[in-house]
């Protein structure tokens, strides 16, 4: 009898010779991987059922998956969530069967939303594709827009579909697996790609021995950041020392839980100098931050050992509560003497911008996910989010030189209350543009754009804003499709901030929006290579993640990611978050990663009461890392990454 349509464009699909790790999400009555075992009798397979609580149903389940694979199996069993980050040893996959057959509405978008998380899963090899089955009811157009999306994006090349089922190839060529990480992997605690599935196939090992069928650990593994499989010998990271390279935790700092959104500002100090007086220290550092996804504050401590300690409390540098604007969800803070990273500065002052565009009434207070906004002086009195707006100030802090700075310990109406009893060296404020700018993309539905005017920006993204010779660069999100995908937009001012021209899309080598996302795109001139200016991203590339390095000479044209650092993903958010600015300090450079960002595990920040019961949604504790880089070796990359070849040199993309 001839093979299934689909079975034989598998077959082309895979490379002749290989025993294929064969993996199902979804696993019903097993029909389509029992096909793969009498084509691949040395295959593997891993299936992730969600049948709950039925006991019956999961016996029989694997009562005929052993019947089929014998020893060679293993089933897991999931939960209501329907994710693969419920079973970690499903990874490393040759083929993915993705079966949507008899779920529920719900059950069903549920796994459809969670096909991120499933691709990441694919085996990782250079030269070769992996295969995507997925399949559902005749009714196709039920689980069809998933593929369509897949395909669209040049994620998945289809091989070919029917009534009930497709089959593609899978790209896992990703933009943080081309080169190697500028950070020796020594010096990181983030795993190897394969040393996850090492672990996924020992646990797989384990089970066999136990029996085909296995019920989730308690606690499972997560894809989170963890130390590399093996010991480093103290030899190794002797070595990388004396020649520049180093890696510590931030010390001094009560990291909050949802802290985020650093930036480091070097030769900065806990009061503005006098006028006349010298500038602070190079080895002065500031760090600013949010405190929570729906901050109440944006704070900052101060170092005076170059950041590697800071002070313990925050003081206030602006409050969510300000009557002018509100400014604090994706604040920019630079110095107007454009020493936004080493080698300190001319003492002078600093600009914020900051600001969203949202429907009225969206300026919402009260408690949400843990952090409370204070209806202060009163909900009515809270400003609109109107777009966005500039302030100057000579110091970093909210409180005018001579005035004792606000400590953000006492919170809530409190700290309101103390904001406004005092005056503010925030001056100057003025309205800036909103969401209707020139040349501001928003393409997002309302079903993922609910506070927000549609087809105008939100600013829902964090913002960087860098002098780059004459000019002022100003960098936020752009969300050019209905969900996901998002990329940057920049816009430039040529009069210190009086005006801005039209929002243009930049351009990144070898990277195409429509396949990754970038979570925000911080901007800083290279201290290593003048003229140039270098940019950190958080970045989701073909379900690979990384935080991406990249350099450019006009801020608008970028070359190709460089990972600083690999990280792991959640659905196509990275995990970890790296800090606006550096600290130059000799003949080396310093920077700043915010590792295992609260909240990215979910499109909704998940509850303590979620965490517990899906444990796989809580990351380790964050941290902030400081790693130190050779002034020579990032020279050295900036030099090679700003050839031709590896430059972005097309039009940009719309």
């Amino acid at each position: 009898m001839d093979p299934p349509p689909w079975l034989s464009l598998v077959s082309s699909a895979l490379p002749a010779g290989l025993a294929p790790r064969i993996c199902e999400v979804n696993t019903n009555d097993g029909t389509f991987a029992a096909a793969l075992r009498r084509q691949w009798p040395a295959s593997t397979f891993f299936g992730l059922a969600f049948h709950d609580e039925d006991r019956q149903e999961r016996k029989a389940l694997v009562a005929r998956v052993t019947a089929t694979w014998g020893a060679d199996a293993v089933i897991y069993f999931g939960d209501k969530l329907r994710t693969v980050r419920a079973a970690p040893p499903l990874d490393d996959c040759d083929v993915m069967i993705v079966d949507t057959h008899d779920a529920a509405t719900g059950a069903r978008m549920a796994i459809e939303a969670d096909m991120p998380n499933v691709l990441q899963r694919m085996a990782v090899a250079r030269g070769r594709s992996s295969v995507l089955i997925m399949h559902g009811t005749m009714k196709r157009a039920k689980w069809v827009s998933a593929w369509d999306e897949l395909v669209q994006r040049r994620l998945v090349s289809s091989v070919g579909c029917a009534k009930s089922w497709c089959v593609g190839r899978v790209d896992t060529d990703s933009s943080c697996l081309r080169r190697p990480p500028l950070l020796p992997t020594a010096l990181t605690l983030q795993p190897a790609i394969r040393a996850r599935s090492a672990r996924g196939r020992a646990h797989a090992a384990a089970s066999r021995e136990a029996g085909a069928g296995a019920d989730m650990p308690a606690t499972p593994a997560t894809p989170a950041v963890r130390s590399a499989a093996g010991a480093t010998s103290s030899a190794t990271i002797t070595a990388l020392a004396a020649a520049g390279w180093h890696s510590e935790e931030v010390s001094g700092l009560r990291l909050g839980m949802w802290w985020r959104y650093f930036t480091v500002l070097q030769g900065c100090s806990r009061e503005p100098p006098a006028v006349g007086a010298p500038a602070p220290p190079p080895s002065h550092v500031c760090l600013i931050f949010k405190n929570h996804v729906f901050e109440s504050w944006v704070g900052g401590v101060t170092s005076t050992d170059s950041g590697r300690s800071f002070d313990a409390e925050p003081s206030l540098v602006l409050p969510a509560t300000w009557a002018t604007a509100r400014m604090t969800h994706n604040l920019a803070i630079a110095r107007t003497d454009g020493a936004d990273g080493g080698g300190g500065g001319s003492g002078g002052g600093y600009l914020i911008i900051g600001g969203q565009f949202k429907l009225a009434g969206a300026a919402r207070c009260g408690r949400r996910s843990g952090n409370e906004v204070p209806c202060y002086p009163s909900k009515a009195a809270l400003p609109p989010y109107n777009g966005l707006w500039m302030a100057r100030g000579r110091s970093w802090r909210y409180t005018a030189p001579g005035t004792a700075p606000i400590s953000t310990g006492a919170g809530g109406e409190e700290l309101a209350r103390a904001s406004t009893s005092v005056p503010t060296q925030w001056l100057e404020a003025r309205w800036l543009f909103n969401g209707t700018h020139a040349g501001c993309v928003e393409r997002r539905s309302r079903f993922y754009a609910s506070m927000a005017h549609l087809h105008t920006c939100e600013f829902d993204g964090r913002l960087s804003l860098v002098r780059f010779g004459h000019r002022l660069l100003l960098y936020a999100r752009t969300n050019p499709a209905t969900h996901g995908q998002r990329y940057v937009q920049m816009t430039a001012s040529d009069d210190g901030g009086r005006t801005w021209g039209r929002f243009s899309f930049i351009s990144i080598g070898e990277y195409d929006y429509a396949q990754g996302d970038v979570y925000f795109f911080v901007v800083m001139s290279n201290p290593a290579h003048a003229g140039s200016l270098l940019a950190l991203f958080p970045l989701a590339h073909k379900f690979r993640g990384c935080l991406g390095l990249a350099a450019s000479t006009d801020g608008m044209h970028w070359s190709a990611p460089t990972p600083l650092l690999r990280c792991a993903v959640h659905g196509e958010r990275a995990v970890h978050h790296p800090a606006q600015g550096l600290v130059v300090e000799g003949s080396s450079v310093a920077f700043y990663v915010h590792e295992n960002v609260a909240g990215i595990t979910s499109d909704h920040t998940p509850t303590a009461m979620q965490m517990a019961a899906f444990p796989y949604l809580k990351l380790p504790r964050p941290r902030l890392m400081r790693h130190t880089v050779p002034l020579e070796a990032l020279r050295s990359w900036t030099l090679s990454a700003l050839r031709p070849e590896n430059m972005s040199t097309g039009p940009l993309p719309t």
